[in-house]
């Protein structure tokens, strides 16, 4: 396995899970309903979770895992903000958004061969996990009536 292109890979991750701590605290910070926040609680801490054994995963290559929130992550946190003025659905639907893109992004260290099956099995646990995430925000907004426009 070459270290500096797993490293690489690792890097594209962790900064998106870097990323999407920040917009799970926007989430949680703009949702109204408590059982919604307590879940979304439970989502950043299996995020958080994950970016401490992706950032070990990247040191054990002497690499550096990113620090700091990316452009992309502000604008992904901005987006959560803007849409906890129009209602929670709002929020969640970002929220699940964004579960789309990490999933995309751990689907595709998952079939990379050269980052070693170790670390294959560790991403492919963690991408379950997005997936379940995606699958209760979708089973939560399918029950949850849309937000009414807010007052003009």
């Amino acid at each position: 396995m070459d270290d500096e292109h797993a490293a690489s890979v690792l890097r594209r991750i962790v900064q998106l899970e870097r990323d999407r701590l920040f917009l799970f605290d926007a989430a949680i910070g703009g949702v109204k309903e408590d059982d919604l926040r307590r879940m979304l609680q439970e989502m950043r801490a299996d995020h958080e979770a994950n970016l401490g054994q992706l950032e070990s995963a990247m040191r054990e290559r002497a690499a550096s895992p990113p620090e700091t929130e990316s452009l992309h992550g502000l604008r992904l946190e901005s987006g959560v903000a803007a849409a906890s003025i129009v209602g929670d659905d709002d929020v969640v639907e970002r929220v699940a958004a964004s579960e789309l893109e990490a999933i995309d992004a751990y689907d595709q260290a998952v079939s990379d061969e050269s980052l070693g099956e170790a670390l294959r099995v560790r991403l492919r646990d963690q991408v379950e996990e997005e997936r379940r995430h995606r699958q209760w925000m979708t089973e939560w907004l399918a029950v949850h009536e849309p937000s009414p426009p807010p007052d003009s």
